[in-house]
């Protein structure tokens, strides 16, 4: 399984030009691969537009075996974040990494104990300061 998730992940990144701190994404990985072990599940998230890059990455992970749902972030808030359980992962993608909407889900998750992985083009921004790793794009 740990090859699927690499093949997946080095093609993503190769398809997009992206180039992340391979620290905070074996991080990341490891999170992913110990909520999968647990019986956890990986939900993904956006706002706007990330919200489609959310739904294809949510299938992407289903495809590998890892159980992989797409969150809602405005729906999150009100009330669907009780699918989150202490333990899953959370990938929460958002350009700027502010985006109030998204930043307030994230909140609400964490309060599931949900292990927050964000994506964004900047470290200093909400999402990440709140994620337990902060993927930069």
């Amino acid at each position: 399984m740990l090859e699927e998730y690499k093949t997946v992940i080095q093609a993503e990144v190769s398809a997009t030009l992206l180039e992340l701190d391979l620290v905070a994404l074996e991080k990341a990985k490891n999170l992913i691969i110990a909520c999968s072990r647990q019986g956890g599940r990986v939900h993904v998230t956006g706002i706007g537009k990330p919200s489609y890059v959310a739904k294809y990455t949510a299938s992407l992970f289903s495809s590998t075996g890892t159980p992989s749902y797409f969150l809602d972030g405005t729906e999150a808030v009100h009330g669907s974040s009780g699918q989150v359980k202490a333990g899953d992962v959370v990938i929460a993608i958002s350009n700027s990494g502010e985006t109030k909407e998204l930043v307030a889900t994230v909140v609400t998750l964490k309060k599931n104990q949900g292990k927050i992985i964000s994506v964004s083009r900047n470290l200093n921004s909400q999402l990440s300061q709140l994620a337990d790793v902060a993927l930069c794009a």
